[in-house]
């Protein structure tokens, strides 16, 4: 009778009701059937009790952890943002007490993202969870080689935004370790569930049972700690993820600005206006913002990386050059630093240790491709100025315009060139990488496209080279502004996007009034047959008088000229003045272009546009003016780039004659800029002489 009333009292016990926990949860926890108040007379009454005991212990571990798991519910993701974004301060440095030692920046456009991500509820844009999503893979790599594009961390510093994400994948790792009670822990659940003895089937029991477990006096101080490890991981990956969202949305734009968005060449119409007479940095940024928004809003969208790459790619320049330059930056970020070649004189065929040194150097940035191990040095052969090294220095002469002529031996400026630094080399690659950024091309299916640092321009159709031709540039020299006191190219060769409008035969040259004080006055004043003798004359025209040269042999415009309206008055033009044209560095004229075998030109462009025909080669020699005006008025682009690549992958670096890359990289000092104008005396005109035709309108006037 004893057993049996103790058997009663523990299983009482067991079942009685205990006060209902706070927590209520959700899923109900697998349940084992209530221990029976009747037990078989031969069984131990407290051991039949405990195998159920182990049994629901067994059943239910794993629900065990999964609700012990609540208690490490993370902060929310959209809230976290909402905090980073909402600050007072957030443009100038983001909350930085949360991220430790991590030196973070501000958000340049914190009141676009507060906007954009509103409309999101704080959603983030490119997070699943603390996830990431793989579609932004080809923005964060391009984060990882931003030099490779130009940007230098004045530009765009993208240092927090990589380690945030560092930190979420450190954060992340082992958080989906599963914990599994040992076998002393099970007996120990088990113990305390005879110890401490309840409703094993009211869910709730076992909840406030289970959250006991997590409280100060816990018999489980490792799930404990797990729990609270979980939990701190898990706030550390949602920090860490609203961070790392929020600075890459701000780099985006940023980098679409910058690569894209902030170029000034090509304003609309409607942009224009809105820049009013006082255009001021405030107003350009303005216009970026407003033209990388909906750009940004499609890119996120992208649920692919092939997709969120094409939106990337969609930012680069159309030219082929540009991506041909990343490939240079990435080979010249590679090379080791070359060695210093002492000048020495070299002879064909003899040997000399200055060839060493040339084959090695050579060698070194890919223009000597022979033998240069150990072994061949070790020849007599190697010093030997052969064929082999005589072509590379040729084609290294080539390749920065330097003059080659092996008679006179391989001059200072070859030996200047060759020292210098492979940085140097490096930072001028690059610079030309951000010019191309503000680059006057736009997509065009046809157009000439002229650099004046390789004195060449092209003509493109349908994405094909047609046909490449020599000319000759605007000469670098400097004048005094009067009014700013400052240096410039007087007779730079302006960049510019322009329409072609016509070709013209046999063109009269208008000279422009500065050129007339300059080069002509002074000898029409001293002789009045001057002007007959040299093909001039004074022609006037509603009341203003012009000096012009009539059309012949002598004509500074030659036999052709191309007109694209411009502000400028530039345009491309033949030119009697052919030993031009030997140099490989041809700044010559007052701004217009010279072209080497213009009439071929006239008659590719003639032909591309459906009007050439035979008569017009044998018409033209009547030194009569005839004008063609393009049914197709196609695009003209005059750019500035010290470094091209051939279809090769050889790199050229080409002369800087207005200095517009070496001013970049090293700005002048304002006292290097000053200068002190010189007083111009206007020289009037006291011998007129009438005649000729219309000049007719103003677009043949302009600068040779």
């Amino acid at each position: 009778m004893r057993k049996r009333w103790l058997l009663a009292a523990f299983v009482c016990l067991l079942s009685s009701c205990q006060p209902q926990p706070e927590k209520v949860i959700e899923t109900p926890l697998q349940e084992s059937e209530a221990v029976s108040d009747v037990a078989l007379a031969d069984e131990p009454v407290v051991d039949k009790a405990r195998q159920r005991l182990e049994a629901f212990v067994e059943k239910n571990a794993d629900a065990f952890v999964d609700y012990a798991m609540r208690a490490a519910v993370p902060p929310d993701l959209a809230g976290t943002i909402r905090k980073l974004i909402d600050q007072p301060k957030a443009s100038k440095g983001l909350v930085s007490s949360e991220y430790g030692d991590l030196k973070l920046p501000g958000v340049r456009h914190v009141d676009v993202l507060k906007e954009m991500y509103g409309a999101r509820e704080d959603a983030p844009f490119f997070f699943q969870g603390v996830s990431l999503r793989s579609s932004v893979m080809p923005f964060i790599e391009t984060l990882r080689h931003l030099d490779a594009r130009g940007v230098t961390p004045k530009m765009l510093e993208p240092t927090a935004c990589l380690s945030a994400i560092e930190q979420l994948s450190a954060s992340s790792e082992g958080q989906e370790d599963a914990f599994i009670f040992s076998a002393d822990e099970r007996v120990a659940l088990v113990d305390d569930l005879v110890a401490h003895p309840f409703d094993i089937s009211d869910s709730r029991a076992v909840r406030a049972w289970i959250d006991g477990m997590l409280g100060e006096e816990t018999i489980m101080p490792r799930l404990k700690a797990y729990v609270s490890g979980k939990k701190q991981d898990r706030g550390d990956s949602v920090k860490w993820a609203a961070l790392a969202d929020v600075l890459l949305a701000d780099h985006l734009m940023t980098y679409a600005e910058i690569v894209k968005f902030n170029n000034r060449t090509h304003l609309t119409a409607e942009e224009t206006a809105s820049l009013g007479n006082k255009p001021t940095s405030q107003k350009y940024a303005r216009i970026a913002l407003e033209r990388v928004k909906p750009w940004f809003e499609e890119t996120v969208k992208a649920q692919t990386e092939a997709a969120f790459g094409a939106q990337l790619q969609g930012l680069y320049p159309i030219h082929p050059q540009y991506e041909r330059l990343v490939e240079a930056h990435h080979r010249y970020a590679a090379l080791p630093d070359w060695q210093t070649v002492k000048a020495g004189k070299v002879t064909a065929k003899k040997a000399s240790p200055v060839v060493r040194a040339l084959r090695l150097r050579l060698a070194a940035e890919g223009f000597y491709h022979g033998d240069v191990s150990e072994e061949a040095q070790k020849t007599p052969e190697f010093e030997v100025y052969d064929n082999e090294i005589r072509a590379a220095v040729r084609v290294y002469h080539d390749t920065h315009q330097l003059d080659y002529d092996e008679k006179k031996g391989l001059q200072k400026e070859f030996w200047t060139s060759l020292n210098t630094p492979r940085a140097q080399r490096l930072a001028v690659i690059d610079e030309n990488i951000r010019r191309w950024y503000s680059t006057y091309l736009v997509p065009s299916d046809f157009y000439i496209y002229v650099n004046v640092p390789d004195f060449h321009g092209e003509v493109w159709k349908d994405g094909q080279l047609v046909h490449r031709f020599p000319v000759v540039a605007g000469s670098a020299r400097r004048s005094c502004d009067p009014e700013t006191k400052q240096w410039y190219y007087i007779n730079a060769t302006p960049l510019m996007h322009a329409n072609m409008l016509y070709v013209e035969y046999n063109p009269y040259w208008n000279v422009p009034m500065r050129i007339e004080q300059e080069d002509y006055i002074e000898k029409i004043n001293a002789d009045p047959t001057w002007l007959e003798t040299h093909g001039f004359e004074y022609y006037t025209e509603n009341g203003h008088t012009i000096l012009r040269q009539l059309p012949g042999d002598n004509n500074a415009l030659g036999r052709v000229k191309f007109i694209f309206p411009n502000p400028h008055s530039t345009f491309l033009h033949d030119s009697p003045q052919k030993r031009f044209f030997k140099y490989p560095i041809r700044a010559f004229s007052h701004g217009c272009m010279r072209v080497w075998e213009p009439l071929k030109l006239a008659e590719i462009l003639l032909k591309l546009d459906g009007q050439w025909y035979d008569g017009i080669a044998t018409e033209i020699e009547d030194f009569q003016t005839r004008r063609i005006v393009f049914k197709n008025r196609f695009d003209v682009f005059i750019d500035y780039f010290t470094v091209r690549v051939d279809d090769a992958g050889l790199v050229y670096f080409l002369s800087d004659p207005y200095h517009y890359v070496k001013d970049a990289l090293n700005p002048p000092t304002a006292k290097q800029l000053q200068c002190k104008p010189s007083e111009k005396k206007f020289i009037p005109r006291t011998s007129l002489q009438q005649g000729g035709e219309d000049v007719g309108s103003d677009e043949t006037t302009g600068v040779d």
